[in-house]
């Protein structure tokens, strides 16, 4: 988050650093939402809810996953067919171990995909345009 925050393509607090130079905004909000996510599960006990603080955490790394390799797939398409055949697995794989994590969190997964994306373009800054000078 904290490279997103100095890119532009979050919101610039989430790059606000502390004396020790650690992003404490981004650090904060992510302890938060795992709480919250704990809290809503507690329900379950303790084991119940670790595993599925376990499970939503496959299913996010996964989904970059998925998105790396279908970027690769779509980079080595024409021109290096075994790299295209190792991303053909890698979606498959990828696919596969999304859908077995179970319908909730998948759910969970898409539900927090959307609220990232909703940050996303709340917190990008418009883009300065560069006007020439005329001498």
């Amino acid at each position: 988050m904290l490279a997103a925050g100095k890119k532009g393509v979050a919101p610039a607090v989430l790059a606000v650093l502390n004396k020790g130079e650690a992003p404490w905004v981004s650090l904060v909000g992510s302890s938060v939402l795992a709480t919250a996510l704990l809290l809503l599960n507690y329900s379950r006990g303790l084991v119940g809810a670790f595993t599925f603080l376990v499970m939503m955490t496959t299913v996010a790394c996964l989904v970059a996953y998925l998105m790396c390799a279908l970027a690769e797939l779509r980079h080595s398409w024409r021109s290096a067919k075994g790299w295209a055949a190792v991303a053909v697995i890698a979606v498959v794989y990828s696919a596969f171990a999304i859908f077995g994590a179970g319908q909730e969190p998948l759910l969970w997964g898409f539900v927090l995909i959307a609220v990232g994306v909703s940050v996303y373009y709340l917190g990008r800054r418009p883009a300065v345009a560069v006007t020439p000078v005329l001498a």
